[in-house]
């Protein structure tokens, strides 16, 4: 199963949603106006610097709002807000 997630732009902080594989990305919009930054895939494993904290992996496109991952940056924001890394 692939986790999806999406990031939302709002009041100038980027927001990251987790979603499961059976959601589209697009049902994460409930407002209009809202602004998709980024979306795509995440995996989660084993942080390579550390064997007691877990990392994100980003990869791939989001079909439903036609966005892309933008990898690297998209790990660093779900690293942070919600691995607490």
């Amino acid at each position: 199963m692939q986790t999806k997630y999406v990031i939302l732009e709002q009041n100038g902080l980027e927001i990251p949603i987790i979603l499961s594989e059976l959601q589209q990305h697009a049902d994460v919009i409930k407002y209009p106006g809202q602004k998709v930054v980024s979306a795509g895939f995440v995996s989660f494993h084993r942080h390579p610097l550390s064997m007691d904290k877990v990392a994100s992996s980003c990869f791939g496109q989001s079909i439903s709002l036609g966005v892309k991952s933008r990898r690297g940056f998209d790990e660093l924001i779900i690293d942070k807000m919600i691995l607490g890394n």
